[in-house]
């Protein structure tokens, strides 16, 4: 499969800026820049095999999430349309069940 689109919600605009601040207050600059990167590059591996993630029994079932490190990013992806949603990105220890995609 060819490389797909990404489309990035605003919830994960808002998602990330919470992981940067909270990152910044328990574990320094540093540390929140490399991790938040490494966010980012997953994000971008999505792109290139969306197909990685797993489903999750509390979401529907187009929504998958792929795990790194505390978070989950939660996607769904269209072959058709050649494009990946990132839809949020959550701590791996919230309730995605009551989450709004």
């Amino acid at each position: 499969m060819s490389k797909l689109g990404l489309h990035i919600s605003d919830e994960v605009y808002h998602d990330l800026e919470f992981v940067f601040q909270y990152g910044i207050e328990t574990f320094g600059i540093l540390t929140t820049e490399k991790y938040l990167e490494k966010i980012h590059r997953k994000i971008n591996e999505l792109a290139e095999m969306p197909s990685k993630g797993q489903h999750h029994k509390n979401l529907p079932i187009e929504i998958k999430f792929i795990l790194i490190e505390s978070h989950m990013i939660l996607y769904k992806y269209s072959t058709t349309q050649k494009i990946v949603y990132i839809l949020r990105i959550m701590h791996k220890n919230m309730d995605i069940g009551n989450v709004d995609l």
